[in-house]
């Protein structure tokens, strides 16, 4: 005989630590501390890189909502102006249970775009200012996300779904078109992702569908191919026993043929050269 097990899952009736703590166990509390911070920064730099050399750039207008009152104008806006809009809720990882929700994106065509930050914070996990919080803009969002007459948008968006019924309680309740099934109904054996998907059906395949995570794993791949390629030629050279002014031709060469993207990767190729030239000149004493 089956024995009934009652659940409860309403978030009030769940046991969880202040926002500050989960924020720090993201952040500052994982067994790969060192790691985790590298990473954030060395993104953050070439974040910078990428904005300096115009690669990365803001797409038409946008406004950063950071009270409640321009926020409820934005939303009035769409449910009796244009009847639909996307959704895409900005989170610390993919946990819809446990990750925190950070801020979320509006948008519409004939609009700017939005973005409403209220749980952003710097790697000291200090509260960033000029941001409304969470109870704030939940408030003003419930009523519209249980609007069934505004039509909501994105990618993948049960996750947004998921997010938003979890951490707020609310469902979605008219989820009007989702461009990931839309990509899988299109072709089914190409990339489903939204910066592949978007490259090629907006940009026509002019641009790039790598994320940042990509790029830099990229950029450490390229890194090691390189020292790699340096200790083989440097063996080479060695072994034909050919003298330094040649040993540094080779140099030039390689460093002239590897072309990079930011200074962040010149720094770490020019600290392997100089690794390289030391262990050179311990062979040569």
């Amino acid at each position: 005989m089956a024995r009934e097990i009652k659940v409860d899952m309403r978030r009030e009736s769940v046991d969880l630590e202040d926002l500050s703590s989960r924020l720090a166990h993201k952040k500052v509390c994982n067994i790969n501390l060192k790691r985790n911070q590298n990473t954030l920064l060395k993104g953050l730099e070439v974040i910078n890189e990428l904005v300096k050399s115009g690669r990365l750039h803001a797409e038409g207008e946008y406004e950063i909502i950071r009270t409640p009152e321009r926020l409820k104008e934005v939303m009035e806006t769409y449910l009796t102006g244009v009847s639909e809009y996307v959704l895409d809720v900005e989170t610390t990882g993919l946990d819809v249970y446990n990750d925190i929700l950070v801020g979320i994106c509006l948008y519409n065509p004939d609009l700017p775009s939005f973005y409403v930050p209220f749980n952003h914070t710097d790697l000291q996990n200090r509260r960033v200012e000029g941001q409304m919080t969470e109870e704030e803009c939940k408030a003003v969002m419930l009523p519209y996300l249980a609007n069934g007459s505004l039509k909501c948008i994105n990618h993948n968006i049960k996750f947004d779904d998921k997010v938003v019924t979890f951490q707020w309680g609310q469902r979605i309740a008219n989820v009007w078109w989702d461009t990931n099934i839309a990509g899988w109904v299109l072709n089914e054996n190409e990339k489903h992702g939204l910066k592949p998907m978007y490259n090629k059906y907006i940009l026509n395949g002019e641009g790039s569908d790598e994320d940042l995570e990509i790029s830099l794993r990229v950029s450490r791949v390229t890194i090691f191919l390189l020292i790699f390629l340096l200790f083989m030629e440097l063996t080479m050279v060695l072994k034909h026993g050919l003298c330094i002014n040649s040993r540094k031709s080779i140099l030039e060469r390689i460093i002239r043929e590897q072309t990079t993207e930011s200074s962040i990767m010149c720094l770490e190729i020019l600290r392997c050269l100089l690794l390289m030239f030391v262990w050179i000149w311990s062979l040569e004493v």
